[in-house]
């Protein structure tokens, strides 16, 4: 086998025989997994990982590798990047699922027969001050939450490689080093997400335009009425209420939001807006997303 040790700006071509891993242990319920939320608490679980891996406690090992994997059940994607990206990233993190496990465990594994027990973490939170693609991870989210990465050997992450004979780089693996991904706080303890699943986000944050109901009207695919509340009518409520709509690139409602009248009025028609669809609004051929206002008034008459 040849072993391969990239960094961003150098591979190391070294030629050692094939490392046996040991057999992958069955992750067992137990207790929730608390580290605190910042480079200190990364640091220590991954220092818990690794004196597990070589101590061969399988069980713990596991049960630690096992807290990294987003639960079914997870967010984080849908509150950290939106409606518009959240499902797509999530959709592909449960498509990686399955074999995730299996490859962080060998990293670690071989880590820790390196004795990478301590690495340095590198934490991302200000897009200004990163480099390409992290910056464009940070600028799609709606508030920018820490992405963090480890560096084992140097200063910056970087990958041993695994390469058998006649292999190209594509058919390649990691074995040891630093996970290809970034470690983000989720749920109450730290998730691994591969890096690709990030590379599934636009290259940046679409474009959000303002734009007049009156234009936007002409453009609606899908309607939905609202009805005056029986509630309201009961108590004689009646006045203007303002909504702010967001349309993400596909036309649909990202957001609603009541700005100004009663809210008994408002909610009637906040439900009928958010099933509302419109066409795609260009700008200069892209896609963009779109802010509106909406005015709708109720008028009591007695009688009715």
């Amino acid at each position: 086998m040849v072993r391969l040790l990239a960094t961003a700006c150098t591979v190391l071509l070294v030629v050692a025989p094939q490392l046996t891993v040991g057999q992958e242990a069955s992750v067992t319920q137990s207790p929730a997994i608390s580290y605190s939320a910042d480079s200190a608490g990364l640091q220590s679980l991954l220092h818990d990982i690794l004196e597990a891996a070589k101590a061969n406690d399988a069980t713990k090992e596991g049960r630690l590798i096992h807290s990294l994997v987003m639960p079914d059940d997870a967010t984080w994607f849908n509150d950290e990047f939106g409606p518009a990206f959240g499902p797509r990233l999530s959709k592909a993190y449960r498509g990686a699922e399955p074999t995730l496990e299996p490859e962080m465990r060998t990293i670690f594994e071989n880590d820790a027969k390196r004795g990478w027990l301590n690495p340095k973490i590198i934490r991302y939170a200000d897009a200004a001050e990163v480099d390409s693609p992290t910056d464009n991870f940070l600028n799609c989210m709606d508030e920018p939450a820490p992405l963090y990465q480890t560096a084992f050997i140097n200063d910056r992450p970087s990958f041993e490689i695994s390469l058998s004979p006649g292999e190209n780089r594509v058919g390649s693996r990691v074995i040891a080093g630093d996970l290809d991904g970034y470690y983000v706080h989720a749920g109450g303890t730290f998730r691994f997400v591969p890096e690709n699943i990030f590379f599934l986000l636009p290259k940046g944050r679409p474009i959000r335009i303002q734009v007049g109901m009156d234009v936007m009207r002409s453009k609606k695919i899908h309607d939905a009425s609202w009805s005056y509340p029986q509630e309201a009518v009961r108590q004689h409520i009646a006045g203007k209420v303002s909504i702010h709509i967001v349309l993400d690139t596909s036309g649909k409602v990202l957001q609603a939001d009541l700005l100004e009248g009663p809210p008994i009025l408002g909610n009637a028609v906040l439900e009928a807006v958010k099933q509302w669809t419109f066409e795609p609004t260009l700008l200069d051929g892209e896609e963009v997303e779109v802010e509106t206002n909406l005015e709708a008034a109720f008028q009591y008459m007695a009688g009715k």
